[in-house]
């Protein structure tokens, strides 16, 4: 039996796939992994996951030309996929997100929006969001009629034939700092259906959570956790080397839950 092909591999693989007579080479982009122990029923669909390396790609926006990896280059990166243009719910996301843009600004963190159509329709789109809700996308949109970019996140159905109605519910993927060798790995990733719209105070307390973690991998952040309070000291790190670790003290309510101030900047 050949060797199983990791994720990565198989995602590389994606774009050289030819039309297999079900599907087109845009829409046939989650494959079966080699592995299936049963192939008619447990199936390992290439979806992105948290930790996965992204994909490069070079894709034309309403800002020109991007070339992924480039652009992203020492950069936090926030790509917002939309299921579709002219959606009413995709509309308000696009602009909320465009209302909160200081915001990501604020924290060093580049957005890229993206949906499968033409820059053409983006551009209109984007015109008519801005008329309707009062704002300005001052973010690139990339353009992927042919759902090329989308193939490649796994953010198309498998098996669906029109690309532009066969995304998957609406999905964002946080890409962390590619300083300290770890480049372009997938740090935080969220789904929702396309009729719920997305909560993106949320995004920016992941992301504050995730750069916290980022600076000071022996920290994680509890639930609802926000800016300023307490923090987890991590289970793999020993009592004397906490101490050592958190001069200003911890809590230890149990050996494995221990509470600490969050550490400060340049810590």
């Amino acid at each position: 039996m050949a060797a199983s092909k990791s994720r990565k591999e198989l995602r590389q693989d994606w774009a050289d796939q030819p039309a297999d007579g079900v599907s087109t080479t845009q829409e046939l982009y989650l494959r079966e992994t080699e592995d299936s122990d049963d192939d008619d029923d447990d199936r390992d669909y290439l979806a992105m996951q948290i930790g996965d390396d992204l994909p490069d790609f070079t894709a034309e926006s309403t800002h020109g030309e991007i070339k992924f990896y480039e652009a992203t280059e020492n950069q936090w990166t926030l790509f917002v996929s939309f299921s579709r243009n002219y959606d009413p719910v995709a509309t308000s996301e696009l602009a909320q997100l465009a209302k909160m843009l200081p915001e990501f600004d604020e924290r060093k963190v580049r957005v890229y929006g993206h949906s499968c159509n033409t820059q053409t329709n983006h551009e209109k789109w984007i015109q008519a969001t801005e008329e309707l809700l009062d704002c300005t996308v001052t973010f690139p949109l990339i353009a992927d009629h042919e759902a090329r970019v989308a193939r490649l996140f796994g953010l198309v159905r498998h098996g669906c034939r029109v690309p532009v109605r066969g995304l998957l519910p609406a999905s964002l993927v946080v890409v962390a700092d590619p300083n300290q060798n770890i480049q372009y790995h997938a740090r935080g990733a969220a789904q929702y259906p396309d009729t719920t719209g997305r909560n993106f105070d949320e995004i920016i307390r992941a992301v504050d959570a995730l750069q916290l973690r980022h600076a000071n991998p022996t920290v994680a952040c509890g639930v609802n956790w926000m800016v300023g309070e307490d923090v987890f000291i991590t289970n793999d790190v020993p009592k004397a080397k906490a101490k050592e670790l958190f001069p200003r003290g911890f809590v230890e309510i149990r050996p494995w839950f221990r509470l600490a101030p969050p550490p400060e900047a340049g810590s």
